[in-house]
């Protein structure tokens, strides 16, 4: 839902170069190993976000979404408290 980002005019390129840019397959590869404080939650594979709202204007897709838990903070303590 990122409507800034555009990998391609599927008038001017086929489906097949379109998914073949760099834009696009580094996208593609993004997943929460490489978003700080993501990397090291247990829930990194089972929890969504919102990239464009954790990005929050920025233009850092690896930004890590305001979502209140952080494993290494000792359990029952949260980034709010």
């Amino acid at each position: 839902m990122m409507r800034d980002i555009h990998y391609g005019n599927i008038k001017s390129l086929s489906i097949k170069d379109v998914l073949n840019t760099v834009e696009y397959k580094e996208a593609a590869a993004l997943s929460k190993d490489a978003i700080d404080g993501c990397s090291s939650c247990e829930f990194r594979y089972a929890c969504f976000d919102c990239r464009p709202d954790a990005m929050g204007g920025l233009n850092d897709v690896t930004k890590k979404p305001a979502c209140g838990y952080d494993p290494r903070l000792p359990i029952g303590v949260e980034l709010n408290d």
